[in-house]
Parts: structure tokens; sequence; C-alpha cells
């Protein structure tokens, strides 16, 4: 039996294929990771709940814009659902049950004012970031020198062409 460049051989001379591991990160393994993101915003969580490593999730990630489009979308989901929760906790608190001593049992209600301080100094950011409104003269501005810097990018690209292809004009 003839041997490959790795020494193994299959019956017949056939050298051993290897698999393609990207084709292992199936639709059905994504939405395993997705919900499990979502779940817990933690990535090596949710690449094992998936049955993947990490470095696959992160390489998908560079590779397919929606791919990296959802995963934000998830942990922007995940991180408002847990600023609703901690809203709430600081609203309505929590019970606090202390036993004392003499086995007596007190209830009382905790309250997190530095979480409540926090999430009314980002509520107040907000506000004021959503209050803003440009001017359309400085986005038609902006938009003018956009247009002007991708026509120069242009330009530059089709010269190095020319230049590659031994073409000295421009």
């Amino acid at each position: 039996m003839g041997r490959g460049k790795s020494g193994m051989a299959l019956a017949g001379g056939r050298r051993p294929q290897m698999q393609n591991k990207r084709k292992g990160f199936t639709a059905a393994k994504q939405e395993l990771f997705f919900a499990e993101l979502e779940a817990t915003c933690n990535v090596s969580a949710a690449a094992k709940a998936a049955g993947v490593c990490k470095a696959t999730v992160y390489v998908h990630r560079r590779r397919s814009a929606a791919f990296r489009a959802r995963w934000a979308a998830t942990v922007r989901e995940a991180y408002a659902r847990l600023e609703l929760a901690m809203l709430e906790r600081a609203l309505k608190g929590s019970v606090k049950t202390v036993t004392r001593a003499d086995g007596s049992v007190d209830k009382t209600h905790e309250y997190p004012n530095a979480v409540a301080l926090t999430l009314l100094r980002r509520h107040q950011e907000m506000a004021a970031e959503a209050g803003v409104e440009h001017d359309p003269a400085t986005i038609e501005e902006l938009r003018e020198r956009l247009a002007a810097k991708i026509e120069r990018l242009r330009k530059r690209l089709e010269r190095g062409d020319s230049a590659r292809n031994g073409d000295s004009h421009q």
C-alpha cells in the first residue's frame, strides 16, 4: 500500500482525509452558542454549550459580518435585561432575613443605593445624548468630506493597479 506524507494509508492506497473543522460550526451549533451567550454573556460557556472551542467563535466573528452583528445584538440584549433587573432591585429592594441570637427572625428591605446612583447617571448621560441634535449643515459637510476621501482612495488604488501592470501613465 502506498503511503502519503503522513506515513498513513487506508485500504486501496487512499490517504486519510482531514476533516474541515470550520464546517463543524453549523447553524444549529451557532443557535446553541447564541442562546447560551444571551443567558450568560460568557463566551467560554457559550462555546462549550455549542460544542466548539472559543477560538472557533472568535474566528467566525472576525470573518462573518452577520455573525458579528448578531453577537453584538445578543450581548446588548443581555446587558439590557441585566440593567432592567438591577433597576427593579434598586426600586423595589430585596428582602433580607436576619436571625438574631435569641432565635427571633426579622425581615427588612435592602436597597442597593450605589447601583441606583450608577443607573441614574447612565440614564442622564443617555438622555443628554438623545437630546443632542446635529446641525444638518455639519452632517452635509461630513458627507462631502467622506465622498472626497473615498474618491482620493479610489484614484490611489487605480494608480496602484496601473503601476503593477507596468503602465506608467496616470
